[in-house]
């Protein structure tokens, strides 16, 4: 299982909009990403956020999941130095 498929980082000093105790993504592109990258690993599924209202996001970017080729896959990854990690 592979879990925070759209976790963008740590809330911080941020408001918390979501009923999560970390930022996840809410952009659909970003969830779309997210997910796509999840599912292209050797997984047997993914963790939703624990917020309702993503699940329709997150629900419809697994229903449009594209397979990520080696390549996107390591673009992707060469943006992580852009966030903060979750687990320091």
């Amino acid at each position: 299982m592979i879990i925070k498929a759209i976790t963008k980082g740590p809330w911080g000093d941020r408001p918390k909009l979501y009923n999560t105790w970390y930022e996840p993504f809410d952009d659909n592109a970003y969830i779309q990403q997210g997910v796509n990258f999840a599912l292209s690993q050797d997984a047997t599924g993914l963790c939703t956020a624990a917020d309702v209202t993503l699940l329709p996001l997150f629900l419809e970017a697994c229903a449009r999941f594209t397979p990520m080729s080696a390549s996107q896959q390591e673009a992707l990854i060469a943006t992580a130095a852009e966030y903060e990690p979750l687990f320091a």
